[in-house]
């Protein structure tokens, strides 16, 4: 399997067109494969938690209980997402998380504050620690015709039909293309055929939940 930049969909996608169209520029196509590729993303990282996860250190700070998230933040997922202790060579412990708990809670523990995004110690804590999250990051903008998507070359028909369907309407309505009900349905049925792969995967299906 290999994978997939918007350069190389963008040719597909052409050659399927016969011709290029010179109204679909550089940066028109990289705003649809955003657009398709952020759809897709909250499918895909909570199938495979693992493959996007970051760490990030928190520092804690004796009679300060907020801390800035990092700025990549999306989310954390109580199943896959904690913030931990480390060991004593200040490495992740992984039997170690914390448990997430409300703002007002003095059992030890810790909160994500979406409005500041902050996550919060639980109580105050009173001593220095380094602590390490864990997290799902948002999906990077592409800006670059380079920049890679998130599905390998297995898919590429699937993603063309896409790219296809959101052109059908784009040529008739430019504004609401993105809104069409087959272009919509085309992102469907491509979440669908990787769903179908995390099935053979043994990897827990769980994007029926969050759409």
């Amino acid at each position: 399997m290999a994978t997939i930049t918007i350069a190389q969909a963008r040719t597909t996608f052409d050659n399927q067109m016969n011709d290029t169209d010179p109204e679909v520029t550089d940066a028109i196509f990289i705003q649809v494969a955003n657009f398709i590729d952020r759809r897709l993303y909250r499918v895909v990282f909570r199938l495979d938690p693992e493959r996007y996860m970051w760490e990030t250190t928190v520092s804690q700070v004796s009679w300060t209980a907020s801390y800035a998230l990092d700025a990549s933040f999306l989310t954390i997922d109580a199943d896959n997402a904690w913030l931990y202790d480390t060991d004593s060579a200040w490495a992740l412990n992984i039997d170690a998380p914390l448990t997430r708990r409300p703002k007002w809670s003095q059992t030890r523990g810790y909160n994500i504050d979406r409005q500041n995004d902050e996550v919060m110690l639980v109580p105050t804590p009173t001593t220095t620690a380094s602590l390490i999250l864990r997290y799902i990051p948002a999906l990077t903008k592409y800006t670059a015709t380079s920049d890679v998507m998130l599905l390998s070359d297995e898919y590429e028909e699937d993603l063309n039909a896409a790219f296809a369907s959101w052109y059908g309407w784009w040529k008739l309505d430019k504004n609401n293309a993105f809104y069409d009900e087959n272009f919509l349905s085309a992102l469907e049925e491509l979440i669908d055929n990787f769903r179908s792969e995390a099935y053979t995967l043994n990897i827990d299906d769980v994007s029926s939940y969050y759409r």
